[in-house]
């Protein structure tokens, strides 16, 4: 192993370069297509043999912002299929130690060279992975054109599958949704149902999640804005008896209690006992 310590920091000057032709894709990260890199041999960026058949070539510079490079450049390892024809092998950023980089290269000398990659793609195929576009596209180049059609027959179906699993996930994902919101519904009116029994029997009723303010709005009971934000921030509870009403509330920034929030409860009282009156008994209705 040689003494440096990243990628970025390896003079790549000292060593010839080859023009090489990769296969990669178009902005749409989809579309493959054929790219030109000045690529070096990686058995001797890193002094080492087992990696014969990859180069190295930089693909994008440090990015700088500020003076500060936050990468060290972008570098692709291809794989030299023959015939000029290269592809993708392991991505690195110029940051990354020599000595790691090394190590995530060793165990994949298999892959190397045109069996390598073949082997590479019976593998990913064989573990339920489809091809990727940028390798159809080399085996084709490389006259594998039955090869090739028979892995975009399976990513067909890969892609057919994985789309149908999707549109069972989101269809679980809305049912479970519509779920929580009828549940979220029916606390709800729980909740508003035990405060409007409580005004019923006259008993202190607690502002809990601003129910004060929701049977109002339930009843119809004409509430100002302001007094509807002072409910929401500063009511606690409301106590009421058969000749008034009392409430308690949070006193903020030497703030006073609201006088508009009597009539709006005396409102609110009414319109309760009303729907009480109006409300048939079970031995009354004519069957």
């Amino acid at each position: 192993m040689n003494d440096y310590n990243t990628l970025q920091n390896i003079d790549l000057t000292a060593i010839e370069a080859k023009r090489i032709r990769t296969i990669g894709y178009k902005n749409d990260g989809n579309t493959p297509c054929k790219h030109y890199y000045n690529a070096y041999p990686l058995e001797k960026v890193l002094k080492d043999t087992s990696f014969k058949g990859l180069y190295l070539a930089l693909i994008e510079k440090p990015y700088q912002d500020g003076g500060t490079d936050y990468n060290g450049g972008f570098y692709m390892v291809f794989n030299d299929l023959g015939e000029n024809i290269f592809t993708g092998f392991e991505a690195f950023y110029g940051h990354d130690p020599i000595e790691q980089m090394a190590e995530r290269l060793h165990g994949m000398e298999s892959f190397i060279g045109k069996d390598g990659f073949l082997s590479h793609l019976a593998y990913t195929s064989a573990h339920g992975r489809p091809v990727k576009n940028s390798e159809l596209m080399a085996l084709d180049m490389l006259g594998e054109t039955e090869l090739a059609n028979s892995y975009r027959k399976k990513k067909s179906v890969w892609l057919a599958k994985r789309k149908q699993e999707e549109k069972e996930r989101k269809e679980q994902y809305r049912k479970e949704q519509e779920a929580k919101q009828r549940r979220r519904e029916e606390e709800k009116h729980m909740e508003l149902e035990t405060a409007a029994n409580k005004i019923r029997n006259r008993e202190t009723t607690p502002n809990d999640n601003g129910v004060i303010l929701d049977l109002m709005r339930k009843y119809g009971v004409n509430v100002p804005l302001r007094t509807q934000g002072w409910i929401l921030d500063c009511l606690i509870s409301v106590t009421f008896n058969d000749d008034s009403i009392s409430y308690t509330y949070l006193r903020r920034n030497k703030g006073r209690g609201s006088q508009k929030i009597y009539d709006c409860l005396h409102d609110l009282v009414s319109a309760i006992d009303a729907e009480k009156a109006i409300t048939p008994h079970p031995a009354s209705v004519i069957q």
